[in-house]
């Protein structure tokens, strides 16, 4: 699993409140970053067709093991995921997609079984 913070609600210094913040995730598999420009988040509300002025954030991507980062130069553009929900508000984002844990963690196990198979 990627953590990627972005300074979205700024209550402080950006990496103090990032570094602060990592400490919610304790399992050692995830891999946490810090994108202090939220070039990602740009991308992916591009990706996911967010309203232009809006940045992905509270954003929650599931990738199957088929997605692939584009390589090479024009391949700035990031991956879609295979499935994805959110807690944005202001109907930024499609309501049947709302965050629910207990969906996301479904369509998660699924994945996995697909991939035994």
């Amino acid at each position: 699993m990627y953590v990627v913070w972005v300074p979205v609600l700024r209550a402080g210094p950006l990496e103090s409140s990032a570094e602060s913040e990592t400490g919610r995730i304790g399992d050692p598999r995830v891999a946490q970053f810090f994108d202090p420009e939220g070039t990602i988040s740009r991308a992916y509300a591009n990706v996911i067709r967010l309203p232009p002025a809006m940045r992905a954030w509270d954003v929650y991507f599931v990738f199957g093991p088929h997605v692939r980062w584009p390589e090479g130069q024009g391949s700035d553009q990031p991956p879609a995921p295979t499935f994805w929900m959110h807690q944005l508000s202001g109907g930024a984002a499609p309501e049947d997609l709302r965050l629910d844990g207990e969906r996301m963690a479904g369509y998660v196990r699924s994945l996995l079984v697909k991939m035994a198979a």
